[in-house]
């Protein structure tokens, strides 16, 4: 490693039927379920249960702050959190997850295999308690 260069980390492939891949995915899909997946972080974090935020790009204002009030919920209560974090709103929850030591899956709606870790992600990231997932392998 270059002095003052951090290497990027290793992009993981995880095929249809091997451990890490998530059954429900296959229970949900069927056959319509991808051939593989694209990993960047900590793979065991698919085998915890998990709770998935999806919030609209516009909402009213009580949604908002109801879905803040269940980011810091989740948070506080270690709850492992999956998401593209998208929205405007789903990257604000994402900023208060960050701060507490629960497990994050964030889902780009891209490919992986050029991507660098957001520096608001890296301490995350490095602790082994984020992982991103990507059903784009090309």
């Amino acid at each position: 490693m270059v002095e003052g260069k951090r290497q990027p980390p290793a992009v993981q492939r995880i095929g249809r039927g091997t451990r890490d891949y998530p059954a429900v995915l296959v229970s949900r899909l069927g056959d319509n379920a991808p051939e593989a997946l694209v990993a960047l972080g900590n793979t065991v974090l698919l085998r915890a249960r998990r709770t998935a935020l999806f919030c609209s790009a516009r909402a009213p204002g009580d949604a908002i702050l109801r879905a803040h009030d269940a980011a810091r919920r989740m948070r506080d209560e270690s709850v492992t959190v999956i998401s593209g974090f998208h929205s405007p709103i789903e990257r604000d929850c994402l900023r208060i997850l960050l701060r507490g030591k629960q497990p994050i899956i964030v889902c780009p709606a891209r490919t992986m295999e050029t991507m660098r870790i957001p520096t608001e992600c890296r301490p995350a990231f490095d602790d082994g308690r984020m992982l991103f997932l990507s059903p784009f392998t090309q």
